[in-house]
């Protein structure tokens, strides 16, 4: 997205804007995030018991370790969401899911290093790594946020429901897949699977396509209509989408 002061009228100013993506470009993309990364929900839940067992995990520490993932992501979703309205949600999501890919690859690197699962003494990386992975579950704020700002009001319940909807589908589709998996590729060659999915689903951005021009009018005395630019999300560029229609 890209604006300019394109004329001026007495004390209106006409700002021109260059817009990309469209409202369901723009929903595919954070359905597609938020599900790649509210997987992390099952993340050790289907692996817990090879784990406690080549670990020697008590109750309690077993029960943290599936936990981890859920509460790294409950804590991320307020910054994370409050970080749309200045950036867009295009680098908030892309930030949680490398979080949540790095988080990922450290734990395949323990289970490849330990095919039978990791000894007791690496349980706080197992745990430090989940609570990495776990920044994956925090695309719901910054994605619900995105998906707000392309739709009308009267569109927005619609538009979030299939958001939420189809990405909530994600644990328990894991939570079947994960066993299957481990049965045939062993713990390892899960996680490597999982690894090589997360970025490739999670990862397909807001490509935009260019969708023309608009002209949103400020006032002309006014500072804060120099700053539209924050990006393709702000509620600038909204009130201008939409104008077109």
């Amino acid at each position: 997205m890209s604006a300019r002061v394109s004329k001026q009228e007495g004390e209106m100013a006409f700002i021109e804007l260059a817009l990309k993506g469209s409202p369901r470009q723009a929903l595919f993309f954070a359905t597609l995030a938020f599900f790649s990364g509210l997987a992390s929900v099952s993340l050790f839940g289907p692996t817990v018991k090879l784990l406690r067992e080549s670990m020697g995990l008590t109750p309690l520490q077993a029960g943290l370790l599936v936990a981890i993932p859920t509460l790294s992501g409950s804590l991320g979703r307020i910054p994370f969401g409050a970080w749309v309205e200045t950036a867009g949600g295009k680098k908030p999501i892309l930030c949680l899911l490398s979080t949540a890919t790095l988080g990922m690859a450290g734990l395949l690197a323990l289970v490849a290093t330990y095919p039978e699962g990791p000894p007791s003494f690496y349980y706080p990386a197992v745990l430090f790594f989940g609570f990495l992975a776990g920044f994956g579950i925090a695309t719901f704020s910054a994605g619900a946020a995105q998906v707000s700002y392309w739709f009308p009001r009267a569109k927005q319940g619609a538009a979030l429901g299939i958001y939420g909807g189809l990405s909530n589908l994600a644990p328990g589709l894991f939570a079947a897949l994960i066993p299957l998996a481990v049965g045939e590729w062993g713990l390892t060659g899960a996680y490597a699977a999982w690894l090589l999915y997360h970025p490739s689903s999670g990862y397909g951005g807001v490509r935009g396509r260019r969708q023309g021009r608009v002209l949103l009018p400020v006032m002309a005395g006014r500072k804060w209509f120099a700053k539209v630019g924050g990006g393709k999300d702000s509620p600038a560029v909204r009130a201008g989408a939409f104008s077109r229609r």
